[in-house]
């Protein structure tokens, strides 16, 4: 089973901010150090198998609106494709300009459909041969005046990806509303986007494209996450993608580099684990040109040839996505919601399913209940760069309405007050401190061994997520 994982690997976008316009100029390959390194320790350490690539819009045309891809901007951006289309399984080339140009909107009122559709037209005959690469339409529109009327843009860009000869790769669909996974139904995105259908009449390559945060504001702009946003946002989204038989796929979230956030983005990743029939897969925001100052950095240092990671990576990100096993197959439930799995009694690298339960093997049934987000009123707000060339992205949103792609530090907006990371289940909420037939909690008990239950299901999961697995 197909389950992309990874991280976005930003710095061809910098310079755009939420109103479309983008200040970059040449050298834009200089923001991100090492992306061909980055991205091989991701897959070769770490076992992801995913990378967004997000690029402005003017960066690739010269500032020529509806004009050919230009060089030298395309060769240089061309060279992370490559990087990332020698290693991994999902290239996603994401155009970061947020449905607009220079402050117009796509197809009402600013640049035609037929400038957009030319841009993808070019992208889509580059990078026709290559099977691993996705198209992400666009990064993050917002506030369009009729989301059905961009419905209408995206499906011309769909039909030209595939008139162009790219007609195996998956094409990524996002919504109005920052494409809010908390807001893609409530907010009629879902309802648009259901009506574009593929050349050959299927919409099993076409995802919704959806992005959701864990701060209080959804923004991403805070240090302290209060919400694995499951209850408000990815359950609703669950039961509507089951009920139309439609995927989705998490092209950004994120969270700080501290306990708080990690609990929560481990709760969120489990939840996807164990939905998968639903969501294709994540990439988290971000590496490639952020520094250790940024909010939500993720970038990988590099001492010597050898890769040091966050500790969101390293205590989230791997263990969720396999425990180092990878393979593009999730690992096994270990979080919210009403049904769950077990992992291969025969295998030593997680189950390629949700809902498979191996033989001589029972599934948990006890879930953590989700915490929710606060309810404030989603304001955009249009930020720019005051560090490494990154024009700022961040916007404050309401409950699962507004999220946005964070900006770096120097734009980054006080947390809420009073507001706390939700705590990690403890033994006392209904949680054994340790495992059944173990008087250790990160100890694999004998009844496990014998079933050939790997060691990582139970140090990576069993107390982050608390889950009651009986033999």
């Amino acid at each position: 089973m197909f389950f992309p994982g990874g991280i976005n690997i930003a710095g061809f976008d910098f310079g755009c901010s939420t109103d479309g316009s983008c200040t970059q100029a040449e050298g834009l390959e200089n923001n991100i150090p090492d992306g061909a390194g980055q991205m091989q320790h991701f897959v070769q350490d770490d076992k992801f198998n995913a990378f967004r690539l997000p690029v402005g819009w003017q960066y690739l045309v010269n500032n020529q609106l509806g004009g050919p891809l230009a060089q030298p901007a395309l060769g240089q951006y061309d060279e992370l494709v490559q990087s990332c289309i020698k290693v991994a399984e999902m290239c996603i080339i994401d155009i970061h300009n947020y449905a607009r140009w220079d402050g117009q909107i796509i197809g009402q009122g600013g640049p035609t459909d037929d400038q957009f559709v030319n841009l993808w037209t070019q992208l889509a005959t580059k990078y026709a041969s290559a099977s691993n690469v996705a198209f992400g339409v666009m990064n993050e529109p917002h506030d369009l005046p009729s989301v059905e009327t961009w419905a209408t843009t995206v499906g011309k860009v769909v039909a030209a990806i595939r008139q162009a000869g790219a007609t195996s790769q998956y094409i990524l669909l996002p919504g109005n509303g920052y494409t809010s996974a908390g807001a893609f139904v409530s907010g009629g995105s879902a309802a648009a986007l259901e009506g574009i259908k593929d050349s050959d009449g299927t919409t099993d390559r076409l995802i919704f494209d959806v992005h959701q945060y864990l701060d209080d504001d959804s923004s991403g702009t805070s240090t302290v996450c209060v919400t694995d946003q499951i209850e408000s946002a990815f359950q609703p989204l669950a039961d509507h993608l089951r009920g139309t038989m439609r995927k989705a796929f998490l092209s950004e979230f994120g969270g700080a580099n501290n306990e708080g956030c990690q609990t929560d983005a481990c709760n969120l990743l489990s939840f996807l684990n164990d939905n998968s029939d639903v969501y294709l897969g994540w990439t988290s925001w971000a590496a490639g040109g952020f520094d250790a100052s940024y909010t939500l950095t993720e970038t990988p240092t590099n001492n010597g040839g050898s890769w040091t990671d966050t500790s969101m990576v390293t205590q989230c990100m791997v263990p969720m996505f396999g425990g180092g096993g990878g393979g593009g197959t999730p690992p096994p439930s270990t979080g919210n919601t009403k049904t769950s799995t077990t992992p291969s009694a025969t295998s030593g690298t997680p189950p390629s399913g949700s809902s498979a339960v191996p033989a001589g093997a029972q599934s948990s049934v006890v879930p953590v209940g989700a915490t929710t987000m606060s309810n404030t009123e989603p304001v955009s707000q249009d930020q720019t760069d005051g560090n490494a060339s990154n024009a700022g992205k961040g916007a404050g949103q309401g409950a699962g309405a507004v999220p946005v792609s964070p900006p770096p530090p120097a734009q980054s907006t006080p947390a809420a007050a009073g507001a706390q990371p939700s705590p990690a289940p403890a033994s006392g909420q209904g949680v054994p401190s340790t495992i059944p037939g173990s008087t250790n909690p990160h100890e694999v008990p004998a009844w496990a061994q014998d079933l050939g239950i790997p060691d990582w299901y139970f140090t990576q999961t069993w107390k982050r997520n608390a889950r009651i697995f009986r033999a």
